[in-house]
């Protein structure tokens, strides 16, 4: 911005002035007074125009520091307003970043309790798995024992409405027939095994005793 100076003094050259020697006495008093008026006239002229230039220095220099001001405050004020936008700015990456590790916590926990019931359904399968193997030999070794005592007889057509008692009769008579006596009490089940043709149903005959079913 521009700064007006004040300029330089000048010096001025006051006028002179002839003035014609009289004779006379009261002639040269009265010409010495209107030089000094004169002369007084002249310095208060010479002395506005200095004040006039320094006023308007003064003025001058008001006015770059009213500017100066202005523009300090103008900046500072823009300053103020991106800071705002800043520490906003700053303000949401933090409520976001808080919410983020929200929502990560939430998932870690969520995948803590889903590992911990992974790990409890696969005991509790490895359980149901040697409880089901225990159950399966325990039959494996009853259907052994039950073959021991057990005997399948073929070729017998089945009977309509046909029953245990009429099956009992039907094995009697067939150790009669074999010379094998059997009683009744020397039977603990008898049966028919359901097969996919229904005229070809073997009779499985459960013996008392592995004895008696190796005297058959």
């Amino acid at each position: 911005m521009p700064v007006d100076r004040t300029p330089p003094k000048q010096q001025i050259t006051l006028p002179t002035r002839t003035v014609q020697r009289q004779r006379s006495d009261s002639e040269p008093n009265l010409n010495l007074n209107d030089m000094q008026c004169e002369l007084e006239n002249l310095n208060v002229t010479v002395r506005a125009k200095r004040k006039r230039s320094e006023d308007s220095g003064d003025v001058n220099l008001s006015v770059f520091m009213s500017e100066m001001t202005k523009m300090f405050h103008d900046f500072k004020n823009e300053q103020e307003l991106k800071v705002s936008a800043i520490l906003a700015s700053v303000t949401d990456i933090k409520k976001q970043n808080s919410d983020i590790c929200a929502s990560v916590e939430y998932v870690s926990k969520s995948y803590d309790a889903l590992l911990e019931q992974i790990n409890h359904l696969k005991s509790e399968r490895q359980e149901n798995l040697n409880y089901i193997r225990t159950l399966e030999n325990r039959l494996e070794k009853a259907e052994r024992n039950a073959r021991f005592s057990c005997v399948e007889i073929r070729n017998i057509p089945p009977n309509k409405k046909e029953s245990k008692e009429q099956l009992l009769h039907t094995i009697i008579a067939t150790g009669r027939t074999l010379n094998i006596p059997i009683e009744s009490y020397e039977v603990r089940d008898i049966f028919r095994i359901q097969t996919k043709e229904p005229d070809q149903k073997p009779i499985i005959v459960d013996f008392t005793s592995v004895i008696k079913k190796e005297r058959f």
